[in-house]
């Protein structure tokens, strides 16, 4: 008879436990997958595999500017934000994964005789005047860097394009991290500013002769440029 009374009660008490771990699983909420990816590069020391990469998208019946052009990009940003201006992508230049979680789109260009990258071409959008951004890329060359800048308006939007040439090495996020010089590098950029929203930067990037040849191109993507629709 002892031992009738003692099953239930041990039966109830594996029920009682089963019932308080399935209610322990479902308070915890689910990881996102961007999540998963933030917090195993925070362990490993490496960067995420660009979250919320944008994927370019062809716009029916926009008119290209002057020269190749393959596709209309509109893109909002990282932060969310609704997109507030569109261009068109050079058919020279090659969309690329994004190397971290700062950019909107990255290009190549490509050196058809080796193949190798000849420049890096970058879309991103952030805070920051015009002059704060334009400080911030000085800081990355050697003193006395030549610079010119031109600040224009060009189908409504607000256009500031600036030209850095001398001996690049980079950084200017982490003060006393490593800088590798390079010597006789150019950096075009193009800050845009939407009606609404954070500015977009264009930004192109590398030995003084391959920025050179990526001139007429990068013009035509800024032609290109418009509020998106």
């Amino acid at each position: 008879m002892q031992a009738r009374k003692i099953i239930p009660f041990a039966v109830a008490a594996v029920i009682l436990g089963a019932a308080g771990f399935a209610m322990s699983r479902s308070d915890r909420p689910a990881m996102a997958p961007e999540s998963v990816q933030q917090e195993r590069s925070a362990q490993t020391g490496s960067a995420p595999a660009a979250p919320r990469e944008p994927n370019p998208s062809t716009v029916q019946g926009a008119t290209p500017p002057a020269g190749p052009a393959a596709s209309r990009a509109v893109m909002g940003s990282e932060n969310g934000e609704p997109p507030g201006v569109s261009w068109s992508i050079p058919d020279a230049w090659e969309p690329v994964r994004n190397p971290n979680g700062m950019r909107l789109a990255t290009y190549r260009v490509r050196n058809t005789a080796t193949g190798e990258e000849s420049v890096d071409i970058s879309v991103a959008r952030a805070g920051g005047s015009p002059d704060a951004n334009i400080e911030r890329w000085l800081g990355q060359f050697d003193a006395n860097p030549t610079v010119r800048r031109n600040d224009k308006t060009l189908n409504g939007l607000s256009v500031t394009l600036v030209d850095i040439g001398g001996t690049y090495r980079g950084g200017g996020m982490m003060p006393g991290a490593p800088t590798n010089p390079r010597p006789d590098w150019v950096l075009l950029a193009a800050i845009v500013s939407p009606s609404t929203g954070a500015p977009y930067f264009f930004k192109v990037l590398g030995p003084k002769d391959a920025v050179q040849k990526a001139r007429p191109a990068f013009g035509a993507l800024i032609a290109s440029l418009a509020p998106s629709p």
